[in-house]
């Protein structure tokens, strides 16, 4: 009787194995797994229990005739972030993290400033007439001055004004 319990307790362990996706756990023979993390797996029968802890070195089958009620954890993991990698609210991390997307000095995800973005130098053009790009808007009285780069100023036919430069 005790061999036919033993027998069941192993196919329900390879069928649990199975179903939770850690078929490459299953121990044969005298063989332990070795598995990337360690992991915890139960099995009950009406007669005892049986719980396999496997870790990075062992796989040890453990039998108590106590009934194991400590709840199995199903990993919830939340989506990585940019600092961040996939993790479990029991610690456990999957992945790595996204990574900063910077675009125009500012990550587009999640909003942090570029520290190495520079921003290209900007000066003021009159709008009423005029061929000088000025450093300050204030400069030679200009009425609504727009802000362009100093390349689009002079790409358009400005020229450095003598006061700002």
């Amino acid at each position: 009787m005790r061999k036919i319990s033993a027998t069941i307790v192993a196919i329900l362990f390879a069928l649990s194995l199975c179903a939770c996706g850690k078929a490459e756990n299953i121990p044969t023979g005298n063989q332990a797994p070795i598995p990337s993390q360690a992991e915890n797996h139960t099995i009950e029968s009406n007669e005892s229990t049986t719980n396999y802890e496997t870790t990075a070195n062992a796989s040890v089958a453990t039998e108590s005739t106590t009934e194991d009620t400590t709840p199995v954890h199903i990993h919830n993991f939340s989506s990585a972030t940019c600092t961040k990698p996939a993790t479990c609210s029991c610690g456990a991390t999957q992945g790595s993290p996204n990574g900063h997307n910077f675009t125009d000095g500012n990550c587009a995800n999640c909003g942090m400033a570029d520290p190495d973005y520079q921003k290209a130098a900007s000066v003021w053009i009159p709008t009423n007439g005029g061929k000088k790009y000025h450093k300050s808007a204030s400069c030679s009285n200009m009425k609504n001055p727009e802000e362009v780069t100093k390349s689009e100023a002079e790409a358009r036919g400005f020229e450095p004004c003598k006061r700002c430069y």
